[in-house]
């Protein structure tokens, strides 16, 4: 062996990394290209391990960026152009490493490594610059409630205020004549740090909330069953088909509660079918047949407290007479 090493092999590059004595007697350590570690002297006299600590390299193979991972989304980047990333300075002064990046149409990141650098013994700090195009915009509005009572139109919604230095953006709520509704950005705004709260204004007057049947009536049939809603200030409510019972109008469902009314709505029902009179026996029980028109009243819901009288009444078709008589107190009304 020559110097430690095993037969035959030749110290290539040897470099010293440290120079220790020890009771009187020089002790020299080396380590070879390839990671082979030999010694010259074994030296003696340690009590513990030492430290032994190797120079920088000579090569600018060592401590190369071979590739940037992103770690989030960037925004506001315009497509295509070439950005120069900051990368943190190599401990080498000539072995810095030189990258940028760009952001295609479809919104991909792509970077380019122009000197991979040396020397780092650490992953570096890379930081991209500040976007061109601003910041922290309002691309969408999400409905999460409805609301009910709007005209069809357009309304201009009240929207947070965008923090110091931004600008704050502008919404519109618009309802088709259909009824379908959706919120519309007319102004992104910038510099909101959080999705800012979006609210459509409330609207004047009443929409019908139910239909209380007063007095059910007699002897209807699907086909006479028919009523109307009448009031000349509201507009758009839709009621469906009543449901029998027994010749009786048991239920009637609101499927559009309209808007803008100010007064209590008339629901004016048709008259039911006069049954047929026939001759019976002496012997039989005779009676009168009481035929009655239903009546309704419809509950509304308003932005201001306010009561409505109910008269619940029959009819022979003839006189009518009052049986209940109440006041109800409507609620405050809420956006659905």
């Amino acid at each position: 062996m020559q110097g430690g090493l095993p037969a035959g092999t030749q110290v290539i590059n040897q470099v010293l990394i440290s120079d220790n004595t020890s009771a009187g007697v020089g002790q020299r350590v080396y380590i070879q290209t390839g990671a082979i570690v030999n010694r010259s002297s074994n030296g003696f006299g340690y009590v513990t391990a030492p430290t032994v600590t190797a120079p920088a390299p000579d090569s600018d193979d060592i401590g190369k960026i071979v590739g940037l991972i992103l770690k989030n989304s960037p925004k506001g980047y315009i497509p295509n152009k070439q950005y120069n990333l900051e990368i943190e300075a190599s401990p080498n002064v000539a072995g810095s490493c030189v990258a940028s990046f760009s952001v295609s149409e479809a919104g991909v990141l792509n970077t380019s490594i122009q000197a991979q650098g040396f020397g780092y013994t650490s992953k570096p700090v890379v930081t991209a610059p500040s976007p061109d195009q601003k910041q922290g915009i309002v691309t969408n509005a999400k409905k999460t409630f409805s609301g009910a009572g709007y005209a069809p139109g357009t309304y201009k919604c009240n929207v947070a205020e965008a923090p110091s230095g931004g600008e704050t953006a502008q919404v519109s709520f618009v309802v088709s004549e259909s009824g379908a509704s959706q919120f519309s950005i007319d102004s992104a705004g910038y510099g909101y740090t959080t999705a800012p709260v979006v609210t459509a204004p409330l609207q004047p007057g009443n929409i019908i909330q139910s239909i209380t049947i007063t007095c059910q009536g007699s002897f209807y049939v699907p086909s006479t069953a028919t009523f109307s809603i009448i009031d000349s200030s509201g507009f758009g409510a839709l009621a469906g088909t009543p449901l029998l019972f027994s010749g009786k109008i048991n239920n009637i469902q609101i499927l559009n509660s309209g808007y803008g009314y100010s007064d209590v709505p008339v629901i004016q029902f048709g008259a039911p079918t006069e049954p047929i009179i026939t001759d019976i026996e002496a012997s039989r029980v005779q009676g009168d047949f009481n035929i009655t028109t239903a009546s309704a009243n419809a509950i509304l819901t308003a932005a201001n407290q306010r009561d409505i009288l109910l008269e619940v009444y029959e009819t022979d078709g003839t006189n009518e007479q009052v049986v209940v008589q109440g006041t109800v107190n409507l609620a405050k009304r809420v956006l659905e």
